[in-house]
């Protein structure tokens, strides 16, 4: 953590507008790390999620703050330090302060007591102070492996379940995960669902440019929120991480892009690092004539003769439109748009130039608890601007992350005692992830929304004897999927016939399952 803060001091900042510190864990960072870090930055907004912090921390780090946001276990003695004249109070210029409180050992009515009195004494020091509790949600707090799935698209609830059964294999040997290269506008690194996630990460500002990147410095959430829902499709089990950074620019409509040069090094980076998907929700307008098209093309060309599998989004500009922007327009993509959860295609999205659509309004909420971070699309995505409640460029991310299951599940199957492979990785080139992706939406209205529910396999089915499925009024029982040979031999085998009966589907011909 301190070598974020270190390196902006390095650059010479003085100042900072905001910091927001995910630090609820179990290793949470000391008051005297949090001074380290923090001293002389001139923080004005404070969001450092350590229950109970004490106030001096602030003070000692941030003097001049204008707005914080503390975390609380309801402990009553730490409101009463919190609102005492050697508190809050003390900072100056303090005008905003949020408290959320976590689920505490006292009942809601002794919460409710302690936090009138803590009012009133705060704002007997201070009456020019605005106080608020925000809707206590759990989630900002904990995390849970558990997955909420009722009422949620088929889609939703299909990834979801089947990224819990993978989560849970214990192969033998273990099989290596997939290379996803996201590039975007970098990560925010310090958030815990990207722990042990992240491989390695490059930036890609010019030569001489004002602006120093790093990787997981982000220039916005943008890229942050696209490596959020790959992970939430990909557990750490399947996917490693390649972050590469581009360089923002200003765009004639007044929103945010990235320069050509950066894009063109960015792909030539995940070459160089041997990814197998590279995702880019992004697109760049380059002009006829410019010699940008052809170094793009031939970084491009360069992907595709390694036989990575690059998914781009296709331009939320109306239904009929022409995609005429970069990457997609040079062919070498899979172009993704948006659609609601049951696949029906979004109104701003051109069907005509979107090769595959998957779930990208504002049904995707995967509020998928990992290490504490919950993921929705309508999250604030900074990509200059909030990100809109649905897109192509979230969709673009779900491809992404699908695509990474399906050569997971790949290596499982074939993946040998002594740990190499020994298929012919069949979905690790474009053509026959393109393929896969067409036969899992064959039967969809639109023929491109991929019904992972018809194909992903939830369960397996053990037959029961003649006397006990008469008495049940069923031939089988519904097991779960498992993948520990040591701690469970049947259930692995047969959910290895399941997979493989996955996978063969996604090579037949046969496209009426």
């Amino acid at each position: 953590m301190c070598t974020i803060f270190r390196w902006l001091k390095e650059l010479h900042v003085k100042s900072v507008m905001k910091v927001t510190v995910m630090d609820e864990g179990k290793l949470s960072h000391s008051d005297e790390a949090i001074e380290r870090c923090m001293g002389g930055l001139d923080v004005k907004i404070w969001n450092w999620r350590r229950v109970d912090l004490c106030i001096d921390v602030i003070a000692n780090s941030a003097p001049n703050v204008t707005d914080v946001t503390l975390y609380s276990s309801g402990n009553n003695a730490v409101f009463v330090g919190w609102s005492s004249i050697g508190g809050l109070p003390k900072l100056k210029k303090l005008r905003k302060v949020r408290i959320f409180v976590k689920d505490s050992l006292e009942t809601p009515t002794k919460l409710q007591e302690y936090q009138k009195r803590f009012k009133q004494e705060l704002l007997g020091h201070r009456p020019d102070l605005k106080l608020y509790w925000p809707t206590q949600d759990r989630s900002v707090f904990q995390g849970s492996s558990s997955v909420k799935t009722s009422g949620e698209p088929k889609w939703i609830k299909t990834m979801k379940q089947f990224a819990e059964f993978l989560r849970s294999t214990k192969p033998k040997p273990p099989v290596t995960p997939v290379k996803i290269a996201i590039i975007d506008d970098g990560i925010d690194s310090t958030q815990k669902i990207f722990t042990e996630r992240i491989q390695t990460g490059e930036s890609f500002y010019a030569a001489g440019s004002r602006w120093k990147g790093a990787y997981y410095v982000p220039t916005g959430s943008h890229g942050t929120l696209m490596a959020q829902l790959i992970c939430a499709v990909c557990p750490e089990t399947v996917a490693k991480l390649y972050i590469a950074q581009l360089e923002p620019v200003p765009r004639s409509d007044g929103r945010r892009g990235f320069t050509p040069q950066s894009a063109i090094e960015a792909i030539e980076w995940a070459v160089s690092r041997s990814v197998d998907i590279i995702s880019m929700s992004w697109s760049i307008d380059l002009d006829p004539g410019s010699s940008d098209i052809n170094r793009l093309k031939s970084a491009l060309d360069k992907a595709r003769a390694q036989n990575i599998v690059m998914f781009c989004s296709s331009i939320d500009e109306g239904p009929v439109g022409d995609d005429n922007t970069y990457p997609g327009k040079e062919g070498s993509c899979i172009k993704i748009g948006a659609s609601t959860g049951d696949g029906s295609r979004l109104s701003w999205v051109s069907a005509k130039s979107s090769d595959f659509l998957l779930p990208g309004d504002e049904s995707v909420h995967f509020s998928l608890q990992e290490n504490g971070q919950s993921i929705s699309a309508s999250r604030r995505a900074g990509y200059g601007s909030e990100v809109p409640p649905g897109g192509s460029s979230i969709s673009t991310a779900l491809a992404a992350g699908l695509a990474g299951v399906v050569m997971f599940c790949d290596r499982l199957i074939h993946s040998s005692n002594d740990g190499t492979l020994v298929g012919s990785n069949y979905f690790e080139n474009p053509a026959a992830m393109k393929r896969a992706f067409t036969i899992m939406a064959a039967k969809s209205d639109d023929k491109n929304f991929p019904r992972v529910w018809r194909f992903i396999p939830s369960h397996w089915e053990n037959p029961l004897p003649p006397d006990e499925a008469n008495s049940r009024g069923c031939k089988a029982e519904k097991r779960e999927l498992k993948w520990n040979e040591d701690a469970y031999p049947e259930d692995t085998e047969e959910t290895k016939k399941q997979l493989m009966k996955f996978l063969n589907k996604l090579k037949s011909d046969d496209k009426d399952e």
